[in-house]
């Protein structure tokens, strides 16, 4: 075999060598790129159920504080009322 032979058929071997190593890495970053797309779809619906979470608690709150502010107004009419009734008790 002469030596222009042997160089074309190594430098045809590193060409076929590079080529499955070029094929191998797409294949890794194809299969990293599916996993990261998946990997966003799940965050991406975590983030979701959050807010919904979220905006259900918001609701809560504002439903509580209501409460709360009902109850405290009916604390003091309470307070005021039982005033009303010692003042009248020593009235008597």
């Amino acid at each position: 075999m002469s030596t222009t032979l042997r160089i074309i058929f190594k430098l045809h071997s590193n060409v076929i060598i590079l080529f499955i190593l070029v094929t191998s890495e797409v294949v890794i970053l194809r299969k990293q790129l599916a996993e990261a797309l998946e990997t966003t779809l799940s965050l991406k619906h975590e983030r979701e159920k959050l807010e919904d979470k979220t905006a259900r608690h918001s609701q809560n709150v504002v439903q509580l504080q209501s409460t709360l502010d009902e109850n405290v107004g009916l604390i003091a009419a309470l307070r005021e009322n039982i005033k009303d009734l010692e003042s009248q008790l020593e009235h008597k």
